[in-house]
């Protein structure tokens, strides 16, 4: 699933396991399209408003990610309407930055 938002906290201890990796990217060369996909560094997603892979971290994409995606009945947080058990059975988030600076 791609949310289109601000950025995210891929980190975040409910998202990080239902974040989706390129492992192309995650593992290839820094500052190179080692996928050839014409995004450069687009680990967990792509943030379009700066045109770099650097996912900035904001409170309300972290906000909607979670209400989609954070993991189920693990003790912390919310649960996601589609979050799993944070064992790959629940979606995964790719991110898409539209946050512009003004």
């Amino acid at each position: 699933m791609s949310v289109h938002d601000q950025g995210v906290d891929y980190t975040h201890e409910d998202l990080a396991a239902n974040m989706w990796k390129n492992m192309s990217e995650f593992n290839g060369q820094p500052n190179v399209d080692d996928d050839n996909n014409g995004y450069v560094d687009d680990i967990y997603g792509y943030n379009f408003s700066d045109n770099t892979g650097a996912i900035t971290r904001m409170e309300h994409g972290t906000h909607v990610s979670g209400t989609i995606a954070a993991v189920n009945n693990n003790g912390k947080g919310v649960s996601g309407i589609a979050g799993g058990s944070g064992t790959g059975d629940g979606v995964r988030i790719e991110f898409c930055s539209l946050f512009l600076r003004r």
